[in-house]
């Protein structure tokens, strides 16, 4: 792995669950949607628990491809290590904020 494909996942990151399809609202959105669901077919659906158990599994891959990211980063020598390493770190928390919300 190079260190400009560890900063296009960040980057990737950085799009996907600040702003695009695993961002808070749109995470929030499907999870309500789902429950509904739920409720309308008698809780017989188990809509919600099935996205759940995704998201649960999709955010830990994550949080693991990302710290795989830091450790990456802090073992060679990549330039604005620091600042490179703290967006990682704005990442993970955004990550544990959406785990949160699903569990």
């Amino acid at each position: 792995m190079t260190y400009n494909e560890i900063e296009q996942f960040i980057s990737s990151v950085e799009r996907e669950y600040f702003t695009g399809v695993f961002s808070e609202s749109t995470i929030r959105n499907d999870l309500q949607l789902r429950k509904s669901m739920d409720i309308r077919s008698g809780g017989q659906a188990n809509n919600f628990r099935e996205k759940q158990g995704y998201y649960i599994q999709h955010f830990d891959r994550i949080l693991g491809d990302i710290d795989f990211a830091i450790d990456w980063v802090q073992n060679n020598n990549c330039p604005q290590k620091p600042e490179f390493i703290s967006r990682c770190e704005r990442c993970k928390e955004q990550v544990n904020r959406l785990l949160e919300i699903v569990s």
